[in-house]
């Protein structure tokens, strides 16, 4: 599976992610951060402590919170290639 290469905040609610494999781009973390165990995410600073594992590679915050880096590799990957193909994910 692809290294990621790095993770940053976009906003209050998106991180940006690049692979290895040169597959990037934006995700929005907005549904996930509607769990109980993700609630703190909505705090503006620690949202913006977003950074790489470096034990795991996995997307991970201040506060312990992880997000396996393979799923979100899968996921953005998905994203791509429906808006390569031309649909729009909002209308679904």
């Amino acid at each position: 599976m692809a290294k990621l290469i790095s993770v940053s905040p976009l906003g209050k609610d998106k991180i940006y992610l690049k692979y290895d494999d040169e597959l990037e781009g934006e995700y929005s973390l907005v549904k996930l951060m509607t769990k109980l165990e993700y609630k703190e995410l909505l705090d503006e600073t620690m949202f913006n402590s977003v950074s790489v594992c470096p034990k795991t590679n996995d997307v991970t915050w201040s506060n312990g919170n992880l997000i396996c880096k393979n799923a979100l590799h899968k996921q953005l990957e998905l994203l791509q290639m429906a808006r390569n193909i031309g649909l729009d994910l909002n209308k679904l």
